[in-house]
């Protein structure tokens, strides 16, 4: 068990009463994640008004409290002292609107748990306070009602949650029969288990209890229809739901993200592709920047639908699974480019395998806010660069087997690039690489 002491500054309180109707968690560390329109509530104290508590999973991440929803400038914060400052250091500041500095608490991976945060006003302390739960490093199903039967040297393993130690998931068929957990693999009698809290137990009961080894009950859930289903055990929470898996299906899906032409628009973003022959497949080709995405089935506001996110923090193109997570409940883990991975991409989205896929085609030709124009083509002695709303560009100038012609830096707004000297005649390559994108674009030179 680990407690952080925050003070709280004096002016928060006034005639005994806190100056704050509502206190939030805000953060990735947290279950609604950046969502300063629904954030984390606490729960205000009802014999106390200056007290609030909240209980819950913080994972790995940061974190900072709000005392307002809305826009991230519309009220008071409680502020860290120092950026990436960890839990357990008692200094803070609070900050008004979005008057910084912005410095957040770091939970670390380690210290990601079932936390216990109460905030007293009239004693001027925060605490964090880590409850003792007990995690497994792997969670398997036995049962003849389960892919593996009655194997307890080769069960059926669940996955573990890579943000969330506590939440373990698991998707397929179960057939009629008997089914329960155990944490180990090799004999009987060689560690805990998960069993149904009553023989034959329905599976829509959530309830759980764990039991030593073969020290009973030997209780089990009992499936009557054979289905696809997903089990879920948050071993925090004490509870287990056993549903039947649901295709997911939509008639959009779209791109919102820093990394697309779009941006962070959520009311016009970047619509992909139904595939005429396959509902559940969408396709979307087009120029990435370095930065971040997601993918939303609606339009509107943050929290009108379901989200396509990764399934963990800042998770690379490479890889290929994801999540749904229904408006801003959740996590809110997203896709990262880096700047060499910028370019044109091919994304595919295979809802009945639960795959995406990025597949590269070709170096960024995106430009950001406002095209960049290259004229005339053919061009002459002189070629014209219209850097649009960017402030500067490196240019570069190869012949077609990729030896540089010419090099030049600018801040103008239109770039001239003398050709005369240019000892070439025919097609070239100019690159225009923008703090925003980088175009390459072919150029007929006739002279």
């Amino acid at each position: 068990m680990s407690i952080c002491v925050i003070g709280l500054l004096s002016h928060a309180t006034i005639f005994g009463q806190t100056a704050y109707d509502s206190v939030f968690l805000v953060g990735d560390a947290t279950p609604s994640g950046w969502n300063i329109g629904s954030p984390v509530p606490m729960i205000r104290d009802a014999t106390d008004t200056n007290i609030f508590t909240w209980s819950g999973i913080l994972t790995g991440g940061h974190i900072k409290l709000s005392t307002f929803t809305g826009n991230w400038c519309d009220g008071d914060w409680l502020n860290a002292s120092v950026a990436e400052q960890p839990i357990d250091s008692a200094s803070y500041l609070i900050t008004h609107g979005c008057d910084g500095p912005d410095n957040q608490w770091v939970v670390a991976n380690d210290e990601a748990g079932k936390y216990q945060l109460t905030v007293n006003f009239s004693d001027e302390i925060i605490q964090f306070n880590q409850v003792s739960q007990t995690s497994y490093e792997n969670l398997y199903l036995v049962g003849d009602a389960t892919p593996a039967g009655w194997s307890i040297a080769a069960p059926e393993p669940m996955i573990k949650d890579a943000s969330n130690p506590y939440v373990f998931t698991w998707k397929g068929i179960l057939t009629a029969g008997q089914f329960k957990i155990s944490t180990f693999v090799g004999d009987w009698c060689d560690g805990d288990w998960l069993n149904a809290s009553e023989a034959d137990q329905a599976i829509a009961d959530a309830s759980y209890i764990v039991t030593d080894g073969c020290e009973g009950p030997d209780n089990k859930w009992l499936v009557t229809d054979s289905a696809e289903y997903v089990i879920t055990i948050n071993l925090a929470d004490t509870l287990i739901t056993i549903v039947p898996y649901v295709e997911p299906s939509y008639d959009m899906l779209y791109i919102v993200g820093d990394a697309t032409p779009s941006g962070w628009n959520i009311a016009s973003p970047i619509a992909m592709t139904k595939d005429v022959s396959n509902a559940k497949l969408f396709t979307w080709e087009g120029s990435l920047i370095a930065g971040e995405l997601k993918f939303s089935t609606f339009t509107g506001d943050w929290c009108d639908g379901d989200w396509i996110i990764a399934t963990q923090a800042n998770q690379s193109i490479t890889a290929t699974d994801f999540t749904i997570r229904h408006g801003c409940d959740g996590d809110d883990n997203k896709w990262r480019l880096s700047a060499d991975e910028a370019g044109n991409y091919k994304i595919t989205i295979n809802l009945t395998d639960s795959i995406i896929n990025f597949e590269f085609k070709s170096g960024i030709n995106y430009s950001g806010i406002t095209p960049l124009i290259l004229y005339p083509n053919p061009a002459n002695e002189k070629l014209s660069i219209d850097l649009g709303e960017q402030l500067s560009a490196n240019i570069t100038i190869y012949n077609m087997v990729g030896q540089i012609l010419f090099e030049t830096t600018s801040a103008s707004k239109v770039v001239a690039v003398d050709l005369k000297n240019i000892q070439i005649r025919g097609m070239i390559l100019v690159k225009v690489a923008t703090p925003k994108a980088i175009i390459t674009s072919k150029i007929l030179v006739n002279k």
